[in-house]
């Protein structure tokens, strides 16, 4: 319920929000995939770099972990793309899905 309101206030417009929801789904299942990989991306919108590389490799980490193959590759090639956007001269970070 709380990774779903969470995404429903990302497409509003409202990460700050949103983050707050993905925390509380992960208190309650710290091992859900696809909220660590939800509130990644919510940190991304915010500009919180840290945050959203180390959310992502828990995301990372719980999907290969449950055999999540399919989800595993779209978290690292997201991974590999937002590095490549902070590292890069005049390049941003993708938004969130």
């Amino acid at each position: 319920v709380y990774n779903d309101l969470g995404v429903a206030l990302i497409q509003t417009g409202q990460p700050k929000e949103a983050i707050a929801c993905y925390e509380q789904a992960l208190r309650l299942r710290p091992d859900d995939a696809d909220a660590h990989y939800n509130l990644a991306l919510a940190y991304a919108r915010m500009h919180q770099s840290s945050q959203a590389i180390a959310a992502a490799q828990k995301a990372l980490e719980f999907a290969r972990s449950k055999g999540r193959s399919v989800l595993a590759e779209e978290i690292e090639n997201w991974l590999d793309s937002y590095r490549a956007g902070l590292s890069g001269p005049g390049s941003t970070a993708p938004s969130s899905k």
